[in-house]
């Protein structure tokens, strides 16, 4: 089981590379008149290599930890493997009732689900990936199954306990989920006209990695608004 949470995951994508720009560009900039373009384009391939590698570490290091997950009838517990700038606490506790939202979805691009869980004090929500995969999107995982029992047995009895009830909605139900559906579907569309009217200046292998990227992520979407049909 892994633990992550979605903004710190953009943020370092976004500051990781900007740190390594922001050291490197002043330094071009200052001695990069006496160089060779030989070694300019050294420094630069180099910095770029830099960039991406730690990011890549960040990713696994920071912003995704290991963690054990444990599950009853009074709530949650998930102990992680480690604490980190994103997770300072090893350990997060919460009864049922204390959260906001719980939600289930299909990853296509790993065979794998994934669960948000969203605290209502203080609001902090975090992602769990069990590594068991499944068949398709309509397979629920051992973990999920049992959660998804407790929230829904948590829900039909907050009316009892004059308690809000846990959001169940996924990501791909929501609003932005939609929004984004519509910009790929745009997107696809202007591809779509510029390899018909000007086939000479498209870049196919870009073109190709967006129409993958896109698949998938459409593909998880419509999966989610079918099972919302449900």
């Amino acid at each position: 089981m892994t633990c992550n949470r979605t903004i710190a995951v953009v943020l370092i994508l976004i500051f990781v590379p900007l740190l390594v720009m922001g050291i490197v560009v002043p330094i071009t900039l200052i001695y990069g008149t006496e160089w060779s373009d030989a070694v300019l384009l050294t420094v630069i391939f180099a910095a770029m290599a830099v960039a991406i590698l730690l990011t890549l570490w960040a990713v696994k290091n920071i912003g995704s930890v290991p963690c054990t997950v444990t599950i009853d009838e009074a709530g949650i517990e998930i102990l992680l493997g480690r604490s980190t700038l994103i997770f300072p606490h090893k350990i997060l506790l919460s009864r049922w009732s204390s959260l906001a939202a719980v939600s289930s979805d299909f990853e296509p691009k790993n065979d794998k689900r994934f669960y948000k869980v969203q605290f209502r004090e203080p609001r902090f929500t975090l992602y769990l990936t069990p590594s068991e995969k499944v068949s398709g999107p309509d397979e629920e995982t051992a973990f999920g199954a049992l959660m998804m029992g407790y929230v829904e047995e948590t829900n039909r009895t907050a009316g009892d306990r004059s308690e809000e009830p846990i959001e169940t909605k996924g990501f791909y139900q929501g609003k932005w989920a939609r929004i984004i559906a519509w910009m790929m579907w745009i997107f696809t569309g202007v591809i779509f006209i510029g390899l018909l009217v000007f086939p000479e200046k498209m870049d196919y292998r870009k073109v190709a990695q967006f129409s993958i990227a896109a698949g998938a992520y459409l593909t998880a979407y419509y999966i989610g608004i079918r099972r919302k049909k449900r």
